[in-house]
């Protein structure tokens, strides 16, 4: 497990909207778009480089409108991380960010001694919010 980045990755460039502020965002890491969640109101970005590693980046929202902020670093095995990100409230929030060896697959299953969780998979991606994480390793399948 690691936590995420103490300095996230932006550039303090605030849009008008969720859609302005991911497409810069991928235009400035230049980096193509894999999956987006929205999570206790905030918006989860899952980007892929060139050499296919991927990163998870958020967009934030208040006043000044939206900002893109990477918060993990670019990852590139087939497998998942595990990483607590501080939340805007100050709250830690277990995230897991993940790749199947199986593009075609729909669904993952992660399994540990303590719990079994099933994560839906966008192009072999998926990110899953709130998991047990201290302690936990999970064995994860690939569900058709």
């Amino acid at each position: 497990m690691f936590t995420s980045c103490s300095q996230p990755v932006t550039n303090e460039v605030w849009l008008p909207s969720l859609n302005e502020a991911i497409e810069h965002g991928l235009k400035i890491e230049e980096v193509s778009l894999l999956l987006t969640q929205e999570y206790q109101n905030t918006h989860y970005v899952l980007v892929k480089d060139k050499a296919d590693s991927f990163a998870l980046a958020k967009v934030i929202k208040n006043s000044k409108g939206y900002l893109w902020e990477r918060i993990t670093l670019y990852l590139g095995t087939p497998s998942y991380v595990m990483f607590e990100h501080t939340t805007e409230a100050g709250e830690k929030l277990p995230i897991i960010i993940g790749k199947t060896a199986d593009e075609t697959a729909k669904k993952v299953k992660l399994v540990s001694s303590l719990t079994s969780e099933v994560l839906d998979v966008h192009n072999g991606y998926y990110i899953g919010f709130n998991l047990p994480l201290n302690g936990h390793a999970y064995t994860v399948s690939a569900i058709k």
